[in-house]
């Protein structure tokens, strides 16, 4: 007489481990999926001319912030600057 077939610790993990990973299989899949159609919607620029021209646009941002900070400088003459010379002469 057969005996009915009892799952074992190594049958369950087995089994578990071959969910894990068909549902990394799907996330994957999904996630690929996600990635062509954000392609899609903004192409990419791909080989040399793709890195000048995010090169461009990042050294023109760069440049737009340090034009920024040069013209909010202070104007301030030489005697506030370093100082008076008869200040160190009293302290």
């Amino acid at each position: 007489m057969p005996m009915p077939f009892s799952a074992t610790h190594a049958d369950r993990q087995l089994a578990q481990e071959s969910r894990q990973e068909d549902m990394a299989r799907e996330r994957k899949a999904e996630r690929n999926k996600a990635y062509g159609r954000a392609d899609e919607m903004v192409p990419k620029s791909g080989g040399r001319e793709g890195k000048m021209e995010e090169r461009k646009a990042t050294n023109a941002e760069n440049r737009m912030y340090r034009e920024k900070d040069m013209a909010a400088g202070l104007d301030l003459d030489e005697a506030t600057i370093m100082g008076s010379g008869g200040e160190f002469k009293q302290a």
